[in-house]
């Protein structure tokens, strides 16, 4: 945890200093759409969250940290981590969870690589299977994946979605706010193209 918070405000000291007034205003800029982009922490939430619609069961997809980026408005926002449910691409600010209401079933979770140059989506590395059940929630979590770099400059740290256990993730999404999707995006149907990993 301290090595962590002493490479965050290394890397937001570096930025600042080679953006100078534009680091300092791409920070501000983050900070205030991070804060217009969540809603309340899960806790707070839960008490009052939308029903879970008929024949259907709730995925929960939450990262408890930030991303680590050199561009200070990521750093205010807490990055983007982009995944997809099957072939939907979704996202989830870093520090924050989002929710996606699903037939019930086995679905297909996956992470990295997903973005598709110069636009589309493609599916990820690191398949996940997750069992959704009517009218029940699962969790998945953001996990970096082992090995990899810490920072990757522009395509963001590796990871993959990992499922969680009910009360392991209730207690991990306490205070983590809603992404309301402002700083980043709701789940874009159909999106990803099949490839190989």
């Amino acid at each position: 945890m301290k090595h962590n918070m002493a490479a965050a405000l290394a890397l937001l000291a570096l930025a600042l200093c080679l953006a100078g007034c534009g680091g300092a205003m791409g920070l501000g800029v983050g900070v205030v759409t991070r804060t217009a982009g969540t809603g309340d922490a899960y806790t707070a939430w839960k008490a009052s969250a939308p029903p879970i619609p008929p024949r259907l069961g709730r995925l929960f997809v939450y990262a408890p940290d930030r991303q680590i980026s050199i561009w200070t408005a990521d750093w205010a926002t807490g990055g983007e981590f982009v995944f997809d449910v099957d072939r939907d691409v979704c996202d989830v600010i870093g520090s924050s969870f989002a929710y996606v209401d699903l037939p019930a079933g086995v679905h297909f979770l996956s992470a990295r690589d997903i973005k598709k140059f110069p636009g589309g989506f493609q599916i990820g590395k690191y398949l996940t299977t997750v069992g959704i059940v009517q009218g029940r929630t699962t969790f998945a979590r953001i996990d970096p994946v082992a090995g990899s770099p810490a920072l990757v400059t522009l395509g963001g740290p590796t990871v993959r979605l990992v499922v969680v256990g009910n009360t392991r993730a209730e207690e991990e999404m306490a205070k983590l706010p809603l992404d309301t999707h402002v700083a980043s995006f709701s789940c874009k149907p159909r999106a990803a193209e099949d490839r190989g990993t």
